[in-house]
Protein backbone atom coordinates (compact mmCIF):
# COMPACT_ATOMS: atom_id res chain seq x y z
CA UNK A 1 0.00 0.00 0.00
CA UNK A 2 1.56 3.43 -0.85
CA UNK A 3 2.54 5.69 1.85
CA UNK A 4 -0.24 8.54 2.53
CA UNK A 5 0.43 11.76 1.54
CA UNK A 6 1.05 14.32 4.15
CA UNK A 7 -1.25 17.01 3.29
CA UNK A 8 0.36 20.03 6.33
CA UNK A 9 3.50 19.42 3.87
CA UNK A 10 2.06 19.83 0.66
CA UNK A 11 0.48 23.46 1.56
CA UNK A 12 2.84 24.61 3.71
CA UNK A 13 3.02 28.19 2.74
CA UNK A 14 6.51 30.15 3.34
CA UNK A 15 6.60 33.10 5.95
CA UNK A 16 7.62 35.75 2.63
CA UNK A 17 4.64 34.28 1.06
CA UNK A 18 2.33 35.89 3.90
CA UNK A 19 4.26 39.73 3.65
CA UNK A 20 1.75 42.24 2.68
CA UNK A 21 1.73 43.10 -1.36
CA UNK A 22 2.47 46.94 -2.26
CA UNK A 23 -0.67 48.57 -3.22
CA UNK A 24 -0.47 49.45 -6.65
CA UNK A 25 -1.29 52.81 -7.28
CA UNK A 26 -4.32 54.11 -9.46
CA UNK A 27 -3.88 56.31 -12.17
CA UNK A 28 -6.81 57.87 -13.95
CA UNK A 29 -6.57 59.09 -17.34
CA UNK A 30 -7.87 62.05 -18.86
CA UNK A 31 -11.37 61.68 -20.62
CA UNK A 32 -10.84 62.37 -24.19
CA UNK A 33 -13.96 63.99 -26.28
CA UNK A 34 -15.19 61.85 -28.28
CA UNK A 35 -17.31 62.74 -31.53
CA UNK A 36 -20.98 60.91 -30.82
CA UNK A 37 -21.31 57.91 -33.09
CA UNK A 38 -24.01 58.13 -35.80
CA UNK A 39 -27.09 56.52 -34.43
CA UNK A 40 -28.37 53.51 -36.53
CA UNK A 41 -32.19 53.66 -37.52
CA UNK A 42 -34.11 51.56 -34.77
CA UNK A 43 -34.06 47.87 -35.52
CA UNK A 44 -36.05 44.94 -34.32
CA UNK A 45 -35.61 41.22 -33.95
CA UNK A 46 -38.23 39.50 -36.19
CA UNK A 47 -37.70 35.55 -35.83
CA UNK A 48 -39.53 32.17 -35.62
CA UNK A 49 -39.52 28.21 -35.20
CA UNK A 50 -39.27 26.12 -37.76
CA UNK A 51 -38.82 22.28 -37.80
CA UNK A 52 -35.06 21.60 -38.44
CA UNK A 53 -35.27 20.94 -42.36
CA UNK A 54 -36.21 23.91 -43.11
CA UNK A 55 -33.41 25.47 -41.31
CA UNK A 56 -31.25 22.86 -42.75
CA UNK A 57 -32.88 24.12 -46.82
CA UNK A 58 -32.77 27.87 -45.26
CA UNK A 59 -29.25 27.40 -45.04
CA UNK A 60 -28.20 25.50 -48.28
CA UNK A 61 -30.24 27.83 -50.25
CA UNK A 62 -28.16 30.82 -48.57
CA UNK A 63 -25.04 29.14 -49.55
CA UNK A 64 -25.81 28.21 -53.14
CA UNK A 65 -27.00 31.46 -53.39
CA UNK A 66 -24.38 33.17 -51.68
CA UNK A 67 -26.41 35.36 -49.45
CA UNK A 68 -26.87 36.21 -45.84
CA UNK A 69 -29.67 34.95 -43.91
CA UNK A 70 -30.39 38.54 -43.73
CA UNK A 71 -30.00 39.43 -47.10
CA UNK A 72 -32.48 36.48 -47.82
CA UNK A 73 -34.79 37.73 -45.29
CA UNK A 74 -35.07 41.39 -46.73
CA UNK A 75 -35.80 40.10 -49.83
CA UNK A 76 -38.76 37.51 -49.22
CA UNK A 77 -40.08 40.46 -46.30
CA UNK A 78 -40.43 43.10 -49.75
CA UNK A 79 -41.96 40.02 -51.91
CA UNK A 80 -44.31 39.71 -49.48
CA UNK A 81 -45.00 43.65 -49.28
CA UNK A 82 -45.28 43.63 -52.53
CA UNK A 83 -47.86 40.76 -52.71
CA UNK A 84 -50.08 42.52 -50.34
CA UNK A 85 -49.93 45.95 -52.46
CA UNK A 86 -47.35 47.77 -49.95
CA UNK A 87 -44.04 49.24 -50.66
CA UNK A 88 -40.80 47.19 -50.46
CA UNK A 89 -38.71 48.65 -47.79
CA UNK A 90 -37.03 45.93 -46.14
CA UNK A 91 -33.57 46.01 -48.10
CA UNK A 92 -30.95 48.62 -46.95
Amino acid sequence: MPKKTNLAETFKVDATELQPKPELAVVESQPQPQARPQQKPKQRHIGGYFDERVYQQWKFLAIEKGMTSQAMLEEAFDLWFQINDKPAIAKK
